[in-house]
């Protein structure tokens, strides 16, 4: 049985690299799921976050995970924590990875 599941990221704004940024998001899904034994189906939107709740909300998850790692300031992170499924730190190292 095949899911369905919609990915929402915001409109890339450097066009040149849209190839590589979009290659990228691919890969990292794709390893993921591999990872996790998950077959999902998806497809990959770009909007402005300013027309999407749902970007809005990872944004503020990403700065709530950046202040707590960033700034030693976990006060939003607590608040949404028990709602994360997975949490993955990335380095310099990883990011060279995905350029292949």
């Amino acid at each position: 049985m095949q899911n369905n599941d919609i990915k929402i990221i915001q409109n890339l704004l450097m066009q040149q690299n849209k190839k590589k940024q979009i290659k990228a998001l691919r890969t990292g899904i794709k390893g993921y799921m591999t990872k996790n034994n998950s077959s999902l189906r998806y497809d990959i939107f770009h909007h402005s976050s300013a027309s999407s709740v749902n970007l809005q909300v990872i944004d503020y998850i990403g700065w709530a995970i950046h202040r707590k790692y960033e700034m030693d300031d976990d006060r939003f992170y607590e608040k949404i924590k028990e709602y994360l499924i997975d949490e993955d730190i990335v380095t310099k190292e990883r990011d060279n990875y995905y350029e292949k």
